[in-house]
């Protein structure tokens, strides 16, 4: 029962937050209802294919915080160090996801806001340090040369942008690259943490006695 109140919770939030947006955003700020809600290549004019790139990012950005989020709550009060790191790892790359799709670093923040892009990029590392430095022991367990190579691409793709090298489709594989990369060392770190859960419990598991020789038959 409290399962399903959980859910019902939960579905009533989605509901009234993907409701509010659109209905209550544009009586605060100068916005549309229809331009937040409706397709970007629809109301852009623009054919469907555009930025199809950017949203397989953004997918990937989703389904990085998603496993990292589902590894947190499959985890009992027996591994709180290792929920308490891929939660805090699932809101990272949410925030990190929420900034590629809006380009809070890149429109947001400088134009609307008068906030340096570099300012912007600033406050992003230092919630990534933070997020290192706090979980350190967690993540030299995991498989942290997968980490470092998604790390790599990461750099390379903020060089790219910094120095303007090469053009604007090599710094997006970059960053897309490091986002694959990035959700492959997800669901492995996850996957590690439920596997440490289940194990003791499936030895713990009573194993059924093998069945008694069949006498044979009498002469």
């Amino acid at each position: 029962m409290a399962s399903n109140r959980h859910l019902v919770l939960l579905a009533i939030a989605a509901v009234a937050v993907l409701a509010a947006v659109p209905l209550g955003l544009p009586l605060v700020v100068d916005v549309d209802g229809d331009d937040l809600s409706r397709d970007i290549a629809d109301t852009a004019k623009v054919p469907w294919w555009t930025g199809a790139i950017s949203l397989a990012g953004l997918m990937l950005w989703s389904a990085a915080a998603a496993i990292c989020g589902f590894g947190a709550a499959a985890v009992s009060d027996r591994r709180r160090g290792d929920a308490r790191f891929l939660a805090a790892t699932a809101v990272l790359l949410l925030l990190a996801a929420v900034d590629d799709a809006l380009q809070l670093h890149e429109t947001v923040g400088p134009e609307e806001l008068g906030i340096p892009e570099l300012v912007c990029y600033a406050a992003l590392g230092v919630a990534a340090l933070a997020w290192a430095l706090r979980f350190r022991r967690e993540i030299l367990a995991t498989r942290l040369w997968v980490l470092g190579l998604a790390a790599v691409f990461f750099a390379g793709s903020l060089l790219s942008d910094f120095l303007t090298i090469g053009p604007t489709a090599a710094e997006d594989w970059l960053k897309n690259s490091g986002i694959a990369i990035l959700l492959l060392w997800c669901a492995d770190t996850a996957l590690g943490a439920v596997r440490a859960e289940i194990e003791p419990l499936s030895e713990l598991r009573p194993t059924r006695a093998p069945a008694a020789a069949t006498p044979p038959p009498g002469r």
